[in-house]
């Protein structure tokens, strides 16, 4: 995620439903029609709560639990099964870490790599589908009609999206037309249950799945809102105080708890409790990221090496413990997990419920010892002098989190051997060379790439070439920042995940390693579901989680 904004007021209550506008068609690859409605066949009785903690690494858990055996982390994780060995999606960014839950599939059949990715197909925002395709798909606050209310203003904007042209129609392209298959949410819907899912843009209509409708409640509040500057009568002003991501999650812990009072997600209604529900958390991702993250820091929790001042106040410390912005953040979830767990009770749910929790992506790096910068224009500068295009979204676009994606437009992609040859050239300043511990480093492309995620010179979404620095390696030379994600390297991708199946009364460590692709068909599989009906299952042939 290139943006990172995180103020919020403590005032700001919930808000209703995200409105969203008609959509348009996809590029060039059409997705696979999902089947027909099928018959109500699951066990209405039995619901799935997905939980997705970002930037929540294995070992973060396990450091956790064993520090805390009492809290509601510790307790789930010795109650269901603990996949120590649990790798996200690469990229390792936020829409392909929540689709691989939802979906079951990998950007080769989802055809999403990123909130902010390239289409040689579509046309920009305002074009009237004119001119040459290809551009810049940016999902994210900037599609907002505005981005400093909580509800995004009503919505999203279809005057910023990107746009497509079907034989004399040119048409917005919202987010769930986008993405190529169906959900989890999708296929439970088709049976006749009730869904539910929260998320931290509106551009998280994602999850409706391509035909869209796939979740009847979701909730969608502006990570990046910032009330005092929509000019809104009584909202307090931000401050920036001690907690205020938390104050975010928190939101949305209350709907969820709301809904599992059998209301809607804003205490309204009774449509009954969802299938299907859950949402994301935020303040461990923040807390990993920034180095002064609206949260308390005590400085005897990050010692530096003898005699320098630690200038890493988030993430971790020298030693590898959390520094106070982690703590605060891990016993701030495992707070909400344990409201959470106590309303699946006290509804007598507890017994009929299944609980998910992972997360959509790691984080890197853990150790501020190897945390080194790289200047993202480096990157810029190579597309520019060996396709003779520019780097600005339209003639080619690249990413900069701690790796990048290259795409190219379609009237480029004859120079991409050319640029492959730059940035191998430019590998040492981009610090780019192949360390043996990391599974997906240096410059990816051609066959290695084709093998990945198909032909870019067949499929519009595909990029061109991928950067994967030694770990620690960001792309950006901004201090705000100690730790990214969206690359490939083991810290970016493993990942906690703990499933808490109700009728296993034993639980057990599983160290084989598992993709979270598998928890889309575990989910339906728990619904008496047919993973089956899963299109990138059927596309991926996608396992399920394995099981003892």
């Amino acid at each position: 995620m290139r943006r990172f904004l995180f103020v919020l007021s403590a005032a700001v209550l919930a808000i209703g439903a995200v409105a969203v506008v008609a959509s348009g068609a996809d590029g060039r690859h059409g997705p696979v029609h999902p089947p027909s409605r099928q018959p109500h066949s699951a066990e209405a009785s039995h619901r799935v709560l997905l939980l997705s903690v970002d930037g929540l690494h294995a070992s973060d858990l396990a450091k956790w639990t064993a520090s805390h055996p009492d809290g509601a982390l510790a307790r789930l994780a010795s109650k269901g099964l603990d996949y120590t060995n649990a790798q996200s999606s690469y990229p390792s960014d936020s829409f392909p870490g929540l689709l691989a839950l939802i979906t079951g599939g990998t950007p080769r059949s989802t055809g999403v790599y990123y909130d902010d990715s390239y289409d040689r197909t579509l046309f920009p925002p305002g074009s009237d589908c004119t001119g040459a395709p290809g551009t810049e798909v940016l999902y994210d606050e900037s599609i907002d009609k505005n981005s400093d209310a909580l509800d995004g203003g009503g919505g999203i904007d279809a005057a910023r999206l990107p746009l497509a042209k079907k034989r004399s129609s040119c048409a917005p392209v919202l987010p769930h037309t986008f993405l190529r298959v169906n959900t989890i949410f999708n296929v439970a819907h088709d049976a006749g249950l009730r869904t539910a899912w929260s998320d931290k843009h509106p551009a998280y209509d994602l999850v409706n799945g391509h035909e869209g409708g796939g979740v009847d409640d979701l909730y969608t509040p502006e990570i990046a809102a910032n009330p005092d500057g929509s000019g809104k009568p009584g909202v307090t002003s931000y401050t920036g105080s001690e907690g205020t991501v938390q104050q975010y999650d928190d939101i949305k812990v209350e709907a969820l708890l709301n809904e599992i009072r059998g209301k809607d997600h804003a205490g309204s209604g009774s449509p009954g409790v969802p299938s299907i529900f859950g949402m994301n958390f935020q303040a461990v991702s923040v807390a990993q990221k920034l180095p002064a993250a609206a949260f308390a820091f005590d400085p005897t929790g990050c010692p530096g090496p003898p005699a320098t001042p630690c200038p890493f106040v988030g993430g971790y410390d020298f030693a590898g413990a959390f520094t106070g912005n982690m703590f605060s953040a891990m016993s701030f979830v495992d707070a909400e997990l344990g409201q959470l767990v106590g309303a699946l009770r006290d509804q007598g749910l507890a017994e009929s419920t299944e609980i998910i929790l992972t997360a959509k992506h790691g984080q890197s790096p853990i150790d501020p010892n190897t945390l080194t910068r790289v200047d993202p224009s480096r990157i810029a500068d190579d597309i520019t002098s060996s396709t003779s295009g520019k780097a600005d979204g339209t003639d080619s676009l690249y990413t900069n989190d701690d790796s990048s994606f290259i795409w190219l437009a379609s009237a480029l992609q004859d120079k991409t051997s050319a640029l492959v040859r730059t940035l191998r050239g430019d590998a040492a300043a981009l610090d780019l060379d192949n360390p043996p511990r990391s599974p997906i480093d240096g410059v990816i492309a051609g066959e290695r790439l084709r093998k990945l995620f198909g032909d870019p010179a067949a499929d519009p979404r595909v990029p061109d070439a991928a950067l994967q620095p030694k770990p620690g390696g960001l792309y950006s030379l901004s201090t705000k920042k100690v730790a990214e994600h969206g690359g490939g390297a083991p810290q970016d991708r493993n990942v906690a995940l703990v499933v808490y199946d109700p009728r296993r009364r034993t639980g057990s460590t599983i160290t084989t390693g598992v993709q979270t692709t598998g928890v889309a068909s575990t989910i339906l599989r728990f619904l008496g579901l047919d993973p089956g009906r899963l299109q990138s299952v059927q596309q991926e042939k996608t396992p399920a989680l394995p099981a003892p």
